[in-house]
Parts: C-alpha cells; sequence; structure tokens
C-alpha cells in the first residue's frame, strides 16, 4: 500500500477533527503510522466496516465519485491517434456511523 494513502484523510475517524500534517490536534491520533486499511462494503444497504490498523469503525457511504484519468495520448507517423487504457479513480466518502 502507497505510505501516504493515510494523509488523503481530511477529518479524523475518531473525533471528526481536521487532520493537520498527518496528526489529529484534538485527540492525538496518528495517521503517519497507519500501515493497514481493510473496507468491507456492503453495496445493498450502502454500509461499510472500516479497519484502520486493527480498529473497527461502522460507517455508510456519503459519496462516491467517479474521475476518469487518461494517460498518453499521441499521433503515430502515419496520423492516426492513439491513446493508452483510460483508468478510472474512484473517490468514496464515509460517514461513521
Amino acid at each position: 500500500m502507497n505510505d501516504n494513502y493515510f494523509k488523503r484523510f481530511l477529518n479524523c475517524v475518531n473525533c471528526g477533527g481536521v487532520i493537520q500534517n498527518g496528526v489529529c490536534p484534538y485527540c492525538g491520533t496518528d495517521y503517519n503510522s497507519a500501515k493497514e486499511l481493510r473496507v468491507k462494503y456492503n453495496e445493498s444497504c450502502y454500509k461499510a466496516t472500516i479497519s484502520i490498523d486493527g480498529k473497527i469503525y461502522k460507517a455508510y457511504l456519503a459519496n462516491q465519485e467517479w474521475h476518469p484519468l487518461r494517460t498518453d495520448t499521441y499521433i503515430d507517423e502515419y496520423g492516426k491517434i492513439h491513446q493508452t487504457t483510460q483508468t478510472i479513480k474512484r473517490v468514496w466518502k464515509f460517514i461513521e456511523i
């Protein structure tokens, strides 16, 4: 897993405080040291179980965004346009229950 993954959190999962430099200033939760993230998502009821370093949180899906990412597009010597495989970045916003 990418080491910077946990730096994407905006609010603390424990107290809801705004995370600054990877640490919650209110409760002291350190997001720089987190090494394991697991999400079990039930699509039929929009609920999830999120496990961060063994601590389990219940949440529901508040928003889901899809961002298409196009990588390399170029024109070959015959004038034909080529585009590499399009990838999709998914952003899920969960709210703790």
